[in-house]
């Protein structure tokens, strides 16, 4: 009479829901808020809470899944324990957030950071269940008009203008950088010379920047 009893009782006992995974009971619900609080000092008469940030809540979850209960009705109840840890796989694979429903709350929009599931020889047909979840926080963008007197006539309507232009390098610019690179200083004249190199073919810009690379080793 009382196993009956057990098995009709648990119909109207809400059931804790993983996302898709239902559990057959739970074992303990835990929930984390922390806050960042500033280890500076914080100045007298400013609002404290500027000093202090919410950290994302934490819920850890402790449940069985077990196939008593449909062993009962005749059906094999390894299946629904397979089935169930395969639910949790997905939920891992899947890197998305899911709602946890227990008797007590609701926590939408959380994500799984870690899942244990263990069984033993004493339980039988049972899953054990441990799994840790993070809230997922969302931030909203918003618009705000600026006052008209914060604007300056000239820039509305206008994303980043400039009135200075760019700049033109003519030929006769670019063939005067070209000859500075080349022209070999008085030195390099000198050293030339005591090498034997003749000045006009020092001129010459292959000549001299292969010459150039040798002039630590002229002596």
């Amino acid at each position: 009479m009382a196993l009956i009893d057990l098995v009709f009782r648990l119909k109207d006992t809400p059931q804790t829901m993983i996302g898709a995974l239902q559990l057959d009971a739970l074992i303990s619900e835990q929930t984390s808020l922390a806050n960042g609080v500033t280890q500076y000092a914080v100045e007298d008469g400013a609002p404290v809470s500027d000093h202090i940030s919410t950290e994302a809540e934490k819920l850890t979850i402790e449940g069985v899944v077990t196939g008593a209960s449909v062993s009962l009705f005749g059906t094999h109840g390894r299946s629904k324990m397979i089935e169930a840890k395969e639910a949790l796989r997905v939920i891992n694979e899947q890197r998305q957030p899911i709602t946890v429903v227990t008797g007590l709350d609701v926590y939408p929009d959380f994500a799984m950071e870690s899942c244990d599931i263990s069984r033993n020889a004493d339980d039988g047909e049972k899953l054990h269940i441990s799994i840790s979840l993070t809230k997922i926080r969302k931030a909203k963008t918003r618009e705000a008009d600026i006052p008209p007197g914060k604007v300056r006539q000239n820039a509305a309507g206008k994303a980043g203008e400039t009135r200075k232009p760019a700049g033109r390098v003519t030929s006769r610019q670019a063939a005067g950088r070209q000859a500075a690179k080349t022209t070999p200083s008085p030195q390099a004249e000198q050293r030339a010379k005591a090498a034997g190199l003749s000045p006009s073919r020092l001129k010459d810009g292959a000549v001299y920047g292969n010459y150039e690379r040798l002039l630590p080793w002229v002596r």
